[in-house]
């Protein structure tokens, strides 16, 4: 099979035609109509896959610079809540909170 009767299958397909009248037009085993068609859809999504992954990473250019992480309120205490936790595994938020407030924490 030449590659225009590939294209012509691909298109044909892409059309919606079924499988059998594109083998029955052109003249080919409904076999190889599908081995056309299957070995078109995985180089497609391995195209798209590879696409994928190299953009992966990258925010769209659309949304414009990825911005910086801002400091929390929460960062200068962050040890003393870990030894909370430690000392007092089932300790609640807002006995959390009120340590914190003791400590001189001004959030809310």
């Amino acid at each position: 099979m030449n590659r225009e009767q590939e294209n012509e299958v691909i298109h044909r397909w892409q059309n919606h035609q079924s499988l059998r009248s594109i083998a029955l037009e052109l003249n080919l085993s409904r076999y190889q109509v599908s081995s056309v068609i299957k070995s078109h859809v995985q180089s497609r999504d391995a195209d798209v896959q590879a696409q994928a992954d190299a953009n992966a990473d990258a925010p769209p250019a659309s949304l414009g610079p990825v911005p910086t992480r801002r400091a929390s309120k929460l960062d200068p205490f962050n040890e003393e809540i870990t030894r909370l936790l430690e000392r007092y595994p089932r300790i609640t938020v807002t006995r959390v909170f009120e340590e914190l407030t003791r400590s001189g924490y001004r959030g809310g």
